[in-house]
């Protein structure tokens, strides 16, 4: 088969992609393997997704560069050579693009291309995808790569557009935008914060840091790769990757392993543990006990010795405590970052508790708080001066993140042949089957979806291992005869209880997250799979199985063997 490069309004493909971050690059690149005509549709100007768009400064991955790259392409693995431990923005677009432009992947993808809607046909099993711009592109099998960081939340405020001064969320951060000698505020203190605020505050004349809730922050001790440990890992790339996916998380093959279960150690032994993996940097420090993710006991511990880190880092001791995370450790997303609480010790910069103080609203000078706030003179350490409600600023950064993983999905309406729409069959939650199926959406498939380890992982390497296996099972459809796979509805409601039932007894329903959603009802649900070496095999156990859970056929339910299209409830007694 050829590849479709057609730009005309109506065409038609064997596989249709939406979405042009790393997944969405892969699933073309696989699909043209497998012999596949394939489209894809990247409503961004350019490829690259969540890397192409968060362009603020001290943007980097907090996965190590070598764990995070493509390992599909073995001379590829061998020929890139990554500066830095943790790459920055500009490096890791740079790979994307090489990868792009070795795989010509840009002649099977049209950028500038939003969809509206895709739509199921019964009678011709197959999709009909139309775009914004009133194209309609047909295929037999649809993928949604649409990503899990790809929908900014946008925090609106009375007034905002009053506001004389340059607003922007970190996702949209202008080219060649420059804060020298400019007063800037900063909303929002997760992973993009806690990476901006340092550089920002190196050039601009004042920085306001507006903090809803502070995170718990290890460093990454950034270095210059060691061409020592580059070599080591590509003389056995597959058995670094396989290491890789051999822990719950999925990454730091060659982190110090677990110690174990923590009870092994008394309280100055694990403090001693925590030191030494906070000298380490990066993930290493979740990696210390097998009960990290567990044991409230420990996350206490945890938590008492960061916010002891972050007492002796930061020199006002009302700065430090409200930095310092009152929520269990693990309870949200680990954050990691370069100086940021020692950015705190710069005389332009304060920190503004928006608990204490929230904002009220924007105004042409900039934003209004709820009443006056106490701010710190480091120039003289016993000076607290108070000023008023009002902050006069030039630029207003939100890095306030982005909304749950399903959101860009959500944004297409999506509908089966029976003009079911896929928000409908999420009223309650975001259901599916392996992360990857959904039941009553024939020939629909997600990467990184609810139900799979994606936002908790390397997504990259995830990414990889979900479009293998969507291929893997298009493959069986085509050599069953058939041109059709849909999840089976008990297959789905199964491993939705299952993936719950993972998360019991974990820390992360001790707070409120994007990894926790609320059901209409008030019930609490999960949205990532926890453990992803479980979930490989679990995946592995579904093919060798002969795909139970999935329904092959050219109806929408066809009956058929019972043990060929349940879902083995045996999911949750498999570990």
């Amino acid at each position: 088969m050829t590849d479709s490069t057609t730009t005309a309004t109506n065409i038609a493909v064997d596989v249709a992609v939406i979405g042009g971050g790393v997944a969405g690059i892969y699933a073309a690149i696989e699909a043209r393997r497998r012999g596949f005509t394939v489209q894809g549709l990247e409503a961004l100007d350019g490829l690259g997704g969540t890397w192409f768009t968060n362009r603020y400064p001290g943007a980097r991955c907090d996965i190590e560069s070598l764990e995070y790259s493509f390992g599909f392409d073995e001379d590829l693995q061998q020929s890139w050579v990554w500066t830095e431990r943790y790459a920055a923005q500009p490096e890791i677009l740079g790979y994307i693009d090489h990868v792009v432009d070795r795989h010509r992947v840009h002649e099977v993808f049209r950028c500038g291309t939003r969809v509206d809607s895709a739509s199921f046909s019964n009678e011709r099993s197959c999709w009909t995808v139309v775009t914004d711009g009133g194209d309609r592109l047909t295929a037999r099998w649809l993928i949604l790569a649409t990503g899990g960081h790809s929908v900014p939340r946008q925090v609106l405020f009375d007034g905002q557009d009053q506001f004389d001064g340059a607003l922007f969320h970190t996702a949209h951060w202008p080219d060649g935008f420059d804060l020298s000698s400019k007063r800037v505020a900063v909303i929002g203190t997760g992973p993009s914060g806690i990476q901006c605020v340092p550089e920002i505050a190196a050039v601009a004349e004042q920085v306001f840091v507006l903090q809803r809730t502070p995170n718990y922050v290890v460093p990454s001790q950034n270095t210059l790769v060691d061409p020592s440990y580059e070599s080591f890992v590509k003389s056995s790339y597959p058995d670094f990757r396989k290491r890789c996916a051999s822990n719950t998380v999925g990454i730091g093959a060659e982190y110090e392993p677990s110690c174990g279960p923590s009870t092994i150690h008394n309280e100055a032994q694990r403090i001693a543990e925590f030191e030494r993996r906070w000298q380490y940097g990066g993930f290493t420090f979740v990696f210390a006990y097998d009960d990290m993710g567990t044991s409230l006991e420990l996350a206490q511990s945890a938590a008492d010795f960061i916010r002891s880190k972050i007492a002796s880092a930061v020199d006002d001791t009302a700065t430090a405590e409200r930095l310092s995370p009152q929520h269990p450790f693990g309870a949200r997303r680990l954050c990691v970052g370069t100086g940021y609480y020692e950015s705190f010790n710069r005389p332009n910069v304060e920190l503004i508790d928006l608990r204490a103080t929230p904002v009220r609203s924007l105004n042409a000078k900039g934003i209004e708080l709820e009443g006056p706030v106490t701010l710190v003179d480091l120039r003289d350490a016993a000076a607290h001066r108070q000023v008023g409600a009002q902050l006069d600023v030039d630029v207003v950064v939100l890095a306030t993140g982005f909304e749950d993983q399903t959101s860009a999905v959500r944004a297409v309406h999506i509908e089966n042949g029976d003009r079911t729409t896929l928000a409908q069959l999420w009223a309650n939650r975001p259901s599916t089957y392996l992360g990857m199926l959904v039941a009553d959406m024939p020939n629909l498939f997600l990467v990184n979806g609810p139900g799979s380890p994606s936002i908790t992982t390397n997504m990259i390497a995830n990414a990889e291992q979900n479009i293998t296996w969507i291929f893997d099972c298009i493959a069986e459809a085509l050599d069953r005869g058939q041109f059709r796979v849909e999840a089976d509805r008990s297959a789905q409601r199964d491993w939705s209880e299952y993936v719950d039932q993972r998360a019991e007894g974990s820390l992360i329903f001790l707070d409120s997250s994007r990894y926790v959603g609320t059901a209409p009802n008030g019930d609490r649900y999960v949205l990532p799979f926890i453990g992803v070496e479980d979930y490989l095999q679990d995946i592995q156990f579904v093919i060798d199985s002969g795909y139970v859970g999935c329904v092959f056929g050219e109806t929408s339910h066809p009956l058929g063997n019972e043990e060929q299209h349940q879902c083995a409830t045996s999911f949750s007694s498999l570990r």
